[in-house]
């Protein structure tokens, strides 16, 4: 029998607060992870992913990798962080290898995801979108259970 995949969302007030999600979410990640984020720039995809790697013990400086496309770094789990935003062609995909590196043993978390076609049981899709108030409402679907996560509203 097939588990169900959940969809959760919530509000992040502050940018704390959204590292705090990323925080929580991380400890229920396991090797081969697959995490696809979409959202606007500054919208708190890299924020987010700081969150995940605090989760993971990574001790090192969490960037956007826009210009080397692929940084790794070490933990609980390799984190592989890939930002497509410069990537413009499928052919360009293929070059970097990201399959092989996407369907490794580490946690995969892949800023504009949607520019990739993953075809993965375990992915798990997160949407950031920026409200009018400049709060931030973080969608995330494809969990195996809910998180609760202290002081953060639930949509």
């Amino acid at each position: 029998m097939k588990e169900q995949k959940l969809h959760s969302t919530y509000k992040s007030i502050l940018p704390e607060d959204t590292k705090k999600i990323g925080i929580y979410l991380g400890k229920t990640l396991n090797k081969g992870a697959i995490l696809s984020f979409q959202g606007a720039l500054a919208a708190g995809k890299t924020t987010l992913i700081k969150g995940i790697a605090q989760s993971l013990g990574i001790e090192d400086e969490i960037t956007s990798p826009t210009f080397t496309i692929i940084s790794s770094y070490n933990g609980k789990y390799i984190l592989n962080h890939i930002d497509l935003y410069r990537i413009e062609s499928s052919e360009e995909l293929e070059y970097l290898g990201i399959d092989e590196i996407i369907y490794s043993n580490g946690i995969s978390v892949i800023e504009w995801g949607e520019k990739l076609k993953i075809i993965a049981e375990n992915l798990i899709e997160i949407k950031i979108e920026i409200e009018k108030d400049f709060t931030r409402k973080i969608t995330i679907s494809g969990l195996q259970k809910n998180l609760d996560i202290p002081g953060i509203k639930k949509l």
